[in-house]
């Protein structure tokens, strides 16, 4: 999609919407695959970058539980709690 490859933002999807990590969009498709397992609908897979939080994962298993675990990884993350810097050219 015409995100793949888009620097993100990580908010904390415990409602707080604290920016939790930077990262970049791996994939918007909800047939992909993330360790696995099928993307939930409501989630994208992203890559993390830089952790600020060492938040919770959203669906985390045996290896990852919280974000520091996945650094350099794939997650699967709310795309509520995604944003955008705008700065970055499309």
């Amino acid at each position: 999609g015409s995100l793949d490859n888009a620097k993100c933002k990580l908010l904390n999807w415990d409602g707080t919407k604290a920016m939790v990590a930077e990262g970049t969009i791996a994939s918007t498709d909800s047939k992909a695959l993330v360790h696995h397992v099928p993307l939930d609908p409501r989630c994208w897979k992203v890559w993390v970058n830089l952790v600020i939080v060492n938040a919770s994962l959203f669906c985390p298993n045996r290896e990852m539980y919280v974000l520091d675990d996945a650094i350099g990884s794939t997650v699967v993350w709310p795309t509520h709690f995604i944003s955008f810097d705008f700065e970055q050219k499309s």
